[in-house]
């Protein structure tokens, strides 16, 4: 017996999403990876210790998006990525 039709799972690393230049000055890049679904994508900018300086929901369909970072100070912060089934964070460095 064979099994035809079966759904793609789509699975995605770290390697997938790319934030450029970092360091940033002004603004940054996300490169997102190819999703199936019309998935929505949730941004959030992070301090070392958690806080949350900004947060978006981008479309997730739209390949990249380019994040201002004009209103943060030079430093280190996270970028927190969350999609449904997903989530990662990067260090983003402000210059």
């Amino acid at each position: 017996n064979r099994i035809n039709n079966l759904p793609r799972v789509a699975t995605r690393s770290d390697e997938d999403w790319k934030i450029f230049p970092n360091p940033a000055k002004g603004f940054t890049n996300i490169q997102l990876p190819y999703l199936e679904d019309e998935q929505d994508v949730a941004l959030r900018v992070l301090d070392l210790r958690g806080q949350v300086l900004s947060s978006r929901v981008v479309d997730g369909t739209s390949g990249s998006y380019r994040l201002n970072v004009s209103n943060l100070p030079a430093g280190v912060y996270w970028l927190r990525i969350q999609t449904d089934d997903q989530q990662l964070t990067k260090k983003l460095i402000v210059q």
